[in-house]
């Protein structure tokens, strides 16, 4: 009967052990450019600066776009470590699907950012920027 629960155990109470070290974590900014104007680096999908307790618990059981936020930071991380082409087309056609068609907006690029914490502050590294797409096209 011990045995069994010193067995199951493991499955119930979670073990924190596969974090050997903490990674700075990826973000994916991008930049649209429009006639005259220089372009300027936003985030893509950030996360909610807040959350009630109620969206909190919500998201614990149904949370798509966190579950696309996450496949992003996967293909970021492929193209750092490796440099899959696949993964750069996947964050290209998200970011050309979020953005609202305008007749001003001809081109778009992204970078990807390694943030992570120094002492007190958070430091960014620019780790890849893609070339300058256009916004609409192959």
């Amino acid at each position: 009967m011990f045995r069994s629960l010193a067995l199951l155990l493991p499955a119930l109470v979670p073990s924190w052990r596969f974090f050997q070290t903490i990674e700075a974590s990826p973000r994916i900014e991008f930049a649209i450019h429009r006639p005259g104007e220089c372009m300027s680096w936003q985030e893509f999908q950030p996360p909610p600066d807040r959350l009630s307790p109620l969206a909190a618990l919500w998201r614990l059981f149904w949370s798509p776009g966190r579950n696309e936020a996450l496949y992003l930071v996967s293909c970021a991380e492929r193209i750092v470590i490796d440099d899959r082409e696949h993964a750069k087309q996947e964050i290209l056609n998200r970011i050309r699907a979020s953005i609202v068609p305008e007749k001003l907006i001809d081109v778009v690029q992204y970078r990807i950012t390694l943030v992570q914490r120094v002492g007190d502050r958070l430091e960014r590294e620019v780790v890849y920027t893609s070339p300058i797409y256009a916004v609409r096209g192959s």
